[in-house]
């Protein structure tokens, strides 16, 4: 969507810089820098927020705050660690829960970045008709016969299919699950929540299984190899 703008406007500066009174947006689809910190000298804390110098987190606050009301919606990449992370993390989900409408957490499976980053990762997707009242989660299942996306095995269209078809008309699942609100607050606002109808503790896998495991593996680093050997045949 980005690509095809005619006339797109682009702003260089930090948005951090401006964020006492944000322009406001119907739509928010984005990841906030990972690991990256702010000097937040004159910046002060987000009015009900958490005051913080990790970049992820004051801009999930600055979102939010852009949100117009009513009807202003977002949906946020997260690593893992904001949704169990203490300190301003949790002030942050809580900020997050008691003031917006988080109603979706869709958890995705490694590699869905490769080869840019392998780092577990979340979207987060809530709206400014707060607070909220229940989450649904959502888990991705990894790529059929393997245990994570790659860069010779990216994501696809289809893969998102049955989250989509999920999304419209919601119902609990092997894949799906809502936590009350009440229950996320007595857990210190954890969203880390793991899927309750995975069985516990895996089945043995067969001989074949392990067999077809030791394969996949193989092929992966054949894959590898052939990458580096193009790369440095061309730079010779």
């Amino acid at each position: 969507m980005l690509h095809g703008l005619a006339a797109p406007r682009l702003a260089y500066g930090n948005a951090l810089r401006g964020a006492s009174a944000p322009e406001m947006a119907d739509v928010l689809l984005t990841n906030p820098p990972f690991g990256g910190q702010e000097d937040v000298s004159g910046l002060g804390a987000p009015e009900g927020g958490a005051a913080t110098s990790d970049t992820a987190l004051l801009l999930l606050q600055l979102l939010a705050r852009k949100l117009r009301r009513p009807g202003g919606r977002a949906g946020v990449v997260v690593l893992n660690g904001t949704l169990f992370a203490g300190g301003a993390a949790a002030r942050v989900r809580e900020y997050l829960l008691t003031t917006y409408n988080l109603h979706t957490i869709v958890r995705l499976p490694s590699g869905m970045f490769a080869p840019y980053s392998d780092v577990p990762a979340n979207i987060l997707f809530f709206d400014a008709a707060g607070p909220t009242r229940d989450v649904w989660f959502y888990e991705l299942p990894p790529p059929p016969g393997r245990q994570r996306y790659t860069k010779t095995n990216p994501v696809g269209d289809a893969a998102l299919a049955n989250c989509l078809a999920w999304w419209h008309a919601r119902a609990e699942h092997t894949r799906a699950w809502r936590v009350l609100f009440a229950e996320i607050a007595a857990d210190g606002y954890s969203l880390d929540r793991k899927n309750p109808h995975r069985a516990i503790g895996a089945a043995p896998r067969s001989p074949l299984q392990i067999a077809d495991s030791v394969l996949q593996k193989e092929r992966q680093i054949v894959d590898l190899l052939s990458e580096i050997k193009a790369s440095l045949r061309d730079a010779a």
